[in-house]
């Protein structure tokens, strides 16, 4: 449980930071025309920043994926007796180039694969709110 919650601190403030920075790209008009419709604060997060802060948010998850990669690789290294992480020390250790090369093509697959899933997903959420009558 403690690499989980290393590998999700390591990828957080990315994500985090990205929103942030997303929420405060929204332009002033947008607040002026929720407060004249009535719009409550909930209501303009969930609606108009949210949306308009989704290409900072999801820039932000692309990268937290890899770095969360990163983070569990050297999690790995420090805290565990079994995973990717000690397979390399111990192929470093030794000298079992084969298997340190071969632990490395996982990893740089399963990092790709990572991010194509996660950017599969955010660009059917793209497609999603592009759909007539999407509100």
């Amino acid at each position: 449980i403690s690499i989980g919650l290393f590998v999700a601190w390591f990828g957080f403030f990315t994500v985090f930071i990205n929103t942030l920075t997303g929420f405060d790209s929204v332009r002033e008009e947008y607040d002026h025309l929720g407060t004249a419709l009535g719009a409550t604060k909930w209501q303009m997060i969930r609606k108009v920043y949210f949306w308009k802060a989704f290409p900072h948010i999801s820039t932000g998850m692309k990268v937290a994926i890899q770095q969360s990669t990163v983070g569990a690789i050297i999690a790995e290294f420090i805290a565990t007796g079994s995973g990717m992480g000690f397979i390399l020390i111990s192929a470093k250790d030794t000298a079992r180039i084969g298997l340190l090369f071969g632990s490395l093509v996982l990893l740089m697959l399963a990092g790709t694969v990572l991010f194509l899933s996660t950017a599969a997903i955010i660009n059917k959420i793209n497609e999603l709110k592009s759909l007539p009558g999407h509100e």
